[in-house]
């Protein structure tokens, strides 16, 4: 994934963190995905 952090409130008490992604722009709405990323993944 690339793109902006963005801050998550109380998010250092979570062990994942789901992120949506635009994943398809052709798509619309209907192509943004969720992706459920551990809070430990580096960067």
């Amino acid at each position: 994934l690339n793109g902006v952090k963005q801050f998550i409130t109380s998010g250092k008490y979570a062990d994942v963190a789901i992120v949506m992604a635009v994943t398809d722009k052709a798509a619309g709405k209907k192509g943004i995905s969720a992706f459920w990323v551990p809070t430990a993944t580096p960067g």
